[in-house]
């Protein structure tokens, strides 16, 4: 039977209503950070690491998108290579060694310093999807060229998650729908699929 235009909204905006309430009750965000100073060693191929601890997810929940603030001082620029490490041991490298030259070549997020790299929560949306949330997060980094010692100014990290629930389906790859949009994070649809 063919159903009328105003049926067929009807149930189109019912069906979104549904899905958008209930999926905010399935996402949530995990942060930390680490302000200690952590100085990198010149010409060190063993490098160094900051690192934060997150915890609070239940069992079962998995990334959906992964945000990252940090800032790594006084140093000649492309001689580091950095690097972001979920608990899960997965390894995204985040600043390649030969980026920028002596300086950030605009290709960090501050203006005003030139001998830094700032990246201002950057989004990884998708290289750690699925994976578990909790535990040790690291900034890996190296100095792989001599000449002088730099340091981790601060590693901050928050972390987008989906609880599970037997009867939803993720789409996209884009964050938590209504829980971080007010932040301005990524944001995944979670949609609810009514079984009879």
């Amino acid at each position: 039977m063919k159903l009328g235009n105003d049926t067929l909204r009807l149930f189109f905006l019912t069906f979104c209503c549904i899905g958008l309430a209930a999926s905010n009750a399935l996402c949530g965000q995990l942060s930390g950070n680490n302000y200690m100073d952590v100085t990198i060693p010149d010409a060190n191929p063993y490098g160094t690491w900051s690192e934060v601890y997150l915890s609070g997810a239940p069992d079962g929940s998995t990334i959906t998108s992964v945000e990252y603030e940090i800032r790594i001082a006084d140093v000649y620029v492309s001689d580091i290579e950095l690097e972001l490490q979920s608990p899960d041991g997965s390894r995204k490298v985040i600043w390649p060694q030969g980026t920028g030259s002596a300086t950030d070549g605009g290709f960090d997020d501050d203006a005003e310093d030139d001998n830094d790299i700032y990246l201002n929560w950057r989004v990884e949306g998708s290289f750690f999807d699925g994976e578990d949330p909790n535990g040790w997060w690291y900034l890996n980094a190296w100095d792989l060229v001599e000449g002088n010692e730099g340091f981790i100014d601060y590693f901050k990290i928050r972390v987008n998650h989906y609880e599970g629930g037997d009867n939803w389906i993720i789409f996209g790859g884009v964050g938590c729908f209504i829980g971080t949009a007010a932040h301005g994070t990524p944001m995944d649809l979670y949609v609810k699929i009514l079984r009879e």
